[in-house]
């Protein structure tokens, strides 16, 4: 996003998870190396187990497909306030609140995929994922950490 510095908040990489630069072990991105569960798919899962998490991801990219549409044109509305020769701080403001929730419509629906695949998971498998989580991000480097090692 352009204008004022807005740089295009979550867009350009914020935490679903979730997404650019990484989120709190999901993978890069805000939809994540696979569709928001990163890390979940280097483990050793069974057959079952992947079946599940790809039907876990799944809905999360159908139930975000309408909402990252929704979210770009709201982006696109912004910005265009924003770079107007006099901005209307109202308009600019309901604009960004527009975003704002929007983004949180995607950040909560990333969240209940996380949960939702993690239930899939053994208690060895969920404590290997905390394990890569935390190896892989650390809060403030947006997943580069791993990048360096």
């Amino acid at each position: 996003m352009m204008g004022y510095g807005y740089g295009g908040m979550m867009g350009q990489g914020y935490g679903a998870g979730m997404w650019g630069g990484g989120s709190p072990g999901w993978g890069p991105g805000r939809m994540g190396g696979a569709v928001g569960l990163g890390p979940i798919w280097r483990l050793d899962l069974s057959d079952a187990q992947r079946a599940k998490v790809n039907k876990v991801a799944d809905a999360l990219r159908r139930a975000n497909w309408v909402t990252m549409g929704r979210l770009m044109d709201a982006r696109a509305r912004l910005s265009d306030l924003q770079s107007a020769p006099e901005p209307n701080p109202k308009e600019v403001s309901a604009a960004f609140a527009d975003v704002s929730k929007l983004e949180q419509d995607v950040v909560e629906a990333a969240v209940h995929a996380r949960n939702e695949a993690r239930a899939v998971l053994t208690t060895a498998q969920r404590q290997e994922l905390d394990q890569r989580r935390t190896q892989e991000w650390t809060p403030g480097d947006r997943g580069q950490a791993a990048a360096r090692r």
